[in-house]
């Protein structure tokens, strides 16, 4: 047999072996004094004899080593195969382990509290005891399968009794859990604490919620609203397109008086509005806050409204986000940049009076560059920059960028309005409106027939089974 487990390091002059990864020590691997190791050495592999074993990790040998070797790997020959002597190694190895085994078994099953045994490769494990796992188990929740005579109410279709009978959770046919308990085990009959319905999210308890998905719950405070401060009731979106649920905020005096909503639509953006009064009640004033998907950092750092957004860097390339996916950028000369697939600045104006580019600043909020834009018929946008020096600042605070440095070691700087390209680890952020067949808006309008889609289908189910339950 051959032993070849880990790697091993020898130094010249030396006869010792260091091992890592290795078992010498082990009976069942049979390494022992006299039998031949040899060492991995480029061609020419270090063939010794072994003269001591002293440990699991270090041999010695008959001489002192020729070479230095790390990490290297080697094999040693225990016992030629199919012989007595390979049999008796064997027989004596596996013997001791079984022995092992079985007492390690014993202290397993007698023993309290953790026991440690060791696997054959040498790995150490921890496992609890018989009689800890017994005292584990004796403390979970007993579970009966027909309802507890005790109960006062005894149409469930089975329940799970609490240790000394002080209480018990079942679910009945309706599809609510209900917990019951016996406070100070008094009496027969038991009260009841909470009813949680099959829907999560529904209030159970004038002070708290559940909160959730399928069966698993978490449970919170509710707090009360401010004084003078109502919730005008929740509402849940109609159209395909504005599947969303939301709350109405207001003064609980009036019955015209929502003066705030906070959603949440069908594509994860979170919004909070005001919305006007009087004639006007109900209809958006403006919004407050948009929360998610719709806002980005821009190149210095600034948080604005996103969708559709591109971000232009100096050499031309480019990146867009999900919204403005299909627009391309292209570096037509310096300074100058073409971006097509779009139709202009996005409409909504929300970053300034064309809609949009942020431009990089230094450290006192300075733009880097001047930028002259035009939008061309198809749509597309040129973007120039051009070099700002702010030369109205002292020369400490003004911007100067080296444009060259001439043969003779003369530096060159950047003027006032030359065109240039973005500075280096820079870019323009341009906020764009997209055609109709853009690929996210293709994605959304998909989207919106397949939600439309699953509606009509849930109503048609709901019916459905309202119609069996009328029947029954």
């Amino acid at each position: 047999m051959i032993y070849t487990d880990g790697t091993i390091a020898i130094k010249a002059g030396s006869p010792i072996v260091t091992g890592t990864g290795t078992q010498w020590k082990k009976n069942i691997h049979g390494v022992a004094p006299g039998q031949m190791v040899s060492i991995e050495n480029g061609t020419n592999p270090i063939n010794m004899m072994i003269r001591a074993v002293n440990s699991d990790t270090e041999l010695a040998l008959s001489f002192n080593a020729p070479v230095a070797r790390s990490g290297a790997k080697y094999s040693i020959a225990t016992t030629v195969p199919d012989t007595i002597s390979d049999a008796a190694r064997t027989m004596s190895a596996n013997q001791g382990y079984i022995v092992y085994f079985l007492q390690a078994m014993q202290q397993w099953m007698t023993d309290t509290g953790k026991v440690e045994v060791e696997l054959p490769n040498g790995q150490k494990v921890t496992l609890d005891s018989v009689k800890a796992m017994n005292e584990a188990l004796s403390g979970v929740l007993k579970y009966s399968p027909h309802v507890n005579t005790g109960a006062t109410d005894s149409s469930g279709n089975g329940s799970v009794n609490f240790a000394g009978n002080m209480g018990r959770v079942y679910r009945t046919k309706a599809g609510v859990i209900t917990i019951y308990s016996r406070p100070n085990e008094a009496g027969s009959g038991y009260t009841t604490s909470y009813q949680l319905p099959e829907t999560a999210g529904t209030v159970i308890g004038a002070d708290r919620t559940w909160v959730g998905d399928n069966f698993f719950f978490a449970q919170r405070e509710v707090y009360a609203a401010p004084p003078g401060t109502t919730v005008r009731g929740s509402w849940s979106g109609t159209q395909a397109i504005s599947y969303a649920k939301g709350i109405n905020f207001g003064y609980p005096g009036s019955n015209n008086s929502d003066t705030g909503q906070m959603y949440i639509g069908y594509n994860g953006k979170g919004y909070l509005y005001f919305l006007n009064s009087g004639s006007n009640g109900g209809k958006f004033g403006g919004e407050i806050a948009l929360i998610g998907s719709s806002v980005a950092f821009d190149g210095s750092g600034f948080l604005k409204k996103s969708s559709p957004i591109i971000r232009v860097h100096p050499n031309g390339s480019f990146e867009t986000n999900d919204e403005s996916e299909g627009a391309e950028v292209n570096r037509t000369d310096t300074g100058q940049y073409h971006i097509t697939g779009i139709l202009g600045y996005n409409s909504d104006g929300a970053w300034g009076v064309n809609g949009g580019i942020s431009v990089p600043k230094d450290n006192n909020g300075l733009e880097l560059v001047y930028v002259a834009d035009r939008v061309l018929e198809d749509g597309g946008i040129i973007i120039e920059t051009c070099h700002r020096q702010h030369t109205h600042l002292p020369d400490k605070f003004q911007n100067w960028r080296l444009k060259e440095i001439t043969a003779d070691g003369d530096r060159v700087f950047y003027q006032d309005g030359e065109p240039c390209d973005l500075p280096e680890y820079t870019r323009l952020d341009v906020r764009v409106e997209m055609p109709q067949g853009s690929v996210w808006n293709v994605k959304q309008r998909e989207l919106a027939e397949h939600m439309e889609r699953e509606q009509a289908e849930r109503e048609v189910q709901e019916a459905a089974e309202k119609a069996v339950e009328a029947e029954e």
